[in-house]
Order: structure tokens, then C-alpha cells, then sequence
């Protein structure tokens, strides 16, 4: 899968994936309004690359489902998968 990487000009290490030839302005409001301006900063094959900091696997599966894949640094990862974690225990205490 051909897709571009746009880097985040308002957070830091923050970059979304993008299939080849869509366009940013089909980006969710919340992602553009979230990461402010785009940089796109490399065109890259997933199924020929491995990455450093996400899964390709799971990366174009994102790309199929929702249009996008957002890379958050891992800090901030971490910290949404917990806030995940605890939204789906509370979900269950219900």
C-alpha cells in the first residue's frame, strides 16, 4: 500500500498516514483541528517497509477502515490506551 506521511506542525512527533492520492482535506474535522497544519514528510510503500514506531499491519488496516492512521508519540499512546482500558472496565461495571 502507497501512502503518505504528514507530520503534525502543532504537536510534536504526532503524523498521520494516508493512502496515496487522498487528500488531507478528507481528514475528520477533529484530526485536522487536533493536529493543525500538515507537512507531508514522506511517501512510503507498507507492504516493502517495516516502521520504527507502529505496526505496518495495523497501520494499513486503519487506512482501509477509517481513511487514516494517527501515530501519537508514545507517551501520549500509552496514556489513551489506559484511558481505553479504564473506559472499557467501566463500560462493563454498568
Amino acid at each position: 500500500m502507497q501512502c503518505y506521511v504528514y507530520r503534525s506542525e502543532r504537536k510534536n512527533d504526532t503524523y498521520v498516514y494516508m493512502k496515496a492520492g487522498v487528500e488531507t482535506t478528507e481528514l475528520p474535522e477533529s484530526v485536522t483541528q487536533f493536529m493543525g497544519d500538515l507537512t507531508k514528510v514522506l511517501e512510503v510503500d507498507l507492504s516493502k517497509k517495516k516502521l520504527a514506531n507502529a505496526n505496518v499491519e495495523q497501520v494499513m488496516a486503519a487506512i482501509e477502515t477509517q481513511g487514516f492512521y494517527l501515530q501519537l508519540p508514545p507517551e501520549i499512546d500509552d496514556v489513551m490506551r489506559e484511558i481505553d482500558k479504564l473506559m472499557l472496565e467501566n463500560d462493563t461495571l454498568n
